[in-house]
């Protein structure tokens, strides 16, 4: 994910002048399930607070704090910015989560949970967050305790992250949150799954699992990336799979939150065969939508980074491809629907470029899903890359009753 804090005050001041009223009644926020929804601060100056519609959340995770490598406090956040989204959405009765980590900044939790000491110090600082911000809660976006990811090498780091979560509950106390987002496969150690994890479910309140980036350029063939039902080809993962893959581990079914995603996921097919479905690829990302680029970067781990993501959001799919409807595509594109995982794919026959995404139809079987198997709700990443008057969003409320 690429950080920029620099600030447009006069866009921040014209949308919080016409944004949305903070006012109005949250419809959603006495439901019995969670809506979960990430707003990210690298955002603020396009996209702040006054923009989103608070009504439609329970929850909001603040994205993102990072440890710092030598005090391993929580930093690199803007508290002005913070205070604002705390302001407005406790107006709503929304709760506001400090989420810490995330893909380029969980680099330092190996470091952070080695040492008691480290953990006591970094628990006393999410203490300090909370009491300063009025926060309701620390979301710990740990990618990945137990196997390597994109600035953390591998550690068997699992039971560190029990202590972590020990210390944690000590120091913030029953009333805040301590959440968490996590792979669709369970905490490992030793590279196998724990099998019993219900001593982590005693502290947390809930996970939220992440049901997204299954496939992406690593796979063999073009995929679903964040399919409810396994895929024919690929990663053979899925959201419903996730799931199981945590009940199996003894993690209670009512402290799990499924992850969707309001981007989609696209690759260069090497053949049309199957209208570009699970066909082999080209190796490199291709540009995504309007906004993915390959400027040269830097990211948190200090590595530079040139290439496209090949990622749309939604919002974009929306404007670009799906102009007048959901379902209806433009120009060279074609919607297909595989019922198998209840997925939605978009191929375009000019470019064989084929994108895999959640749109309302796939939301509304997903959140039939977590009524069937009552789970506690479900989480968005992130706010931003949903459409305008918040499409995807308001599948979620729809659905999710």
């Amino acid at each position: 994910m690429k950080y920029f804090y620099l600030l447009n005050l006069f866009i921040y001041l014209i949308s919080f002048t016409f944004g949305f009223d903070t006012s109005k009644k949250n419809s959603c926020i006495h439901s019995k399930k969670k809506i979960v929804a990430y707003f990210s601060e690298w955002r603020y100056s396009n996209y702040p607070i006054s923009k989103v519609d608070l009504s439609k959340v329970t929850h909001i995770n603040y994205a993102f704090g990072l440890i710092d490598p030598n005090s391993y406090e929580v930093t690199g956040y803007d508290g002005s910015l913070l205070n604002e989204v705390v302001k407005a959405a406790h107006q709503q009765e929304v709760k506001v989560l400090m989420s810490i980590g995330g893909w380029y900044g969980s680099r330092y939790f190996t470091a952070m949970t080695s040492s008691t000491q480290h953990i006591e110090k970094f628990a006393k600082s999410c203490k300090n967050l909370i009491d300063t911000y009025n926060l309701d809660g620390i979301d710990i976006d740990w990618e990945y305790p137990g196997r390597e990811g994109a600035c953390n090498s591998l550690a068997n780091d699992t039971d560190n992250y029990l202590t972590l979560l020990k210390v944690l509950r000590e120091k913030l106390g029953s009333t805040s949150l301590i959440t968490a987002a996590v792979s669709i496969i369970p905490f490992e150690k030793n590279g196998q799954v724990v099998s019993d994890l219900s001593d982590y479910a005693n502290y947390f309140d809930f996970i939220n699992i992440m049901g997204y980036d299954i496939n992406g350029s690593f796979s063999s063939v073009t995929s679903h990336h964040s399919g409810l039902f396994n895929p024919k080809g690929g990663e053979i993962e899925s959201l419903s799979s996730g799931v199981q893959h945590w009940i199996d581990s003894k993690f209670p079914v009512e402290k799990i939150v499924v992850g969707i995603p309001s981007f989609g996921k696209s690759w260069i097919a090497t053949s049309s065969d199957n209208n570009g479905l699970y066909q082999p690829h080209e190796v490199d990302n291709p540009k995504g939508d309007q906004e993915d680029s390959n400027e040269p970067w830097t990211n948190y781990c200090g590595v530079v980074e040139n290439s496209y993501s090949g990622n749309w959001k939604y919002k974009n799919i929306r404007k670009d491809i799906l102009k007048t409807s959901a379902t209806k595509a433009s120009g060279d594109w074609t919607r297909f629907w595989d019922d198998s995982v209840k997925g939605a794919y978009l191929y375009n026959k000019a470019t064989r470029q084929i994108i895999t995404y959640d749109d309302p139809e796939t939301i509304k079987y997903k959140m039939e899903y977590v009524l069937q198997h009552q789970l506690s709700g479900t989480m968005l990443w992130e706010l931003e890359n949903d459409s305008d008057d918040f499409e995807i969003l308001s599948a979620i409320n729809q659905y999710l009753g």
